[in-house]
């Protein structure tokens, strides 16, 4: 409850969650190379798997009189991931990276006109933005294929 007003309830939790996967190998490769036989990665041990994910969920209940409840309800993530790809386990930084952000609100109306009867209204609103890509601009000059597709063993 909250102290000033008797009628009001609230409930709220967070996350963060930093995951660096299971998955683990080293970057022999960079995106960029074309020859197999002369990698440029540095070696190093890196995720294959990983990803963050943050998230907020709260709700607020007020009672306007004994037989009516008033809810609302609000629930965001945010979530940056990349997933294990078994043909990418050379060249760690070649699978795109997820992005995705949701946000849910709700507004419930519960009414009780009897001790066996009641109804309820429920109103939502969702929003969802995702985005996957391995460089931010689309037109990154890396995305494009410098030998314009010709063997790199010539």
């Amino acid at each position: 409850p909250v102290p000033f007003l008797k009628n009001l309830k609230f409930f709220a939790t967070a996350r963060s969650e930093d995951n660096q996967g299971y998955y683990f190998g080293p970057r022999l490769y960079a995106p960029s190379d074309n020859n197999p036989f002369l990698p440029s990665g540095d070696s190093s041990f890196v995720p294959l798997s990983e990803g963050t994910q943050y998230s907020l969920h709260g709700k607020l209940t007020y009672y306007l009189t004994p037989a009516i409840k008033l809810n609302y309800g609000y629930l965001w993530d945010d979530n940056e991931n990349r997933y294990y790809s078994h043909g990418f386990r050379l060249v760690p930084d070649a699978p795109k990276t997820h992005f995705r952000t949701n946000s849910n609100q709700n507004f419930q109306v519960n009414h009780g006109v009897s001790k066996s009867t009641f109804y309820t209204l429920k109103f939502a609103y969702n929003v969802s933005d995702y985005k996957g890509y391995v460089y931010k601009n689309p037109f990154d000059i890396r995305y494009l294929d410098s030998d314009n597709g010709q063997p790199a063993s010539g």
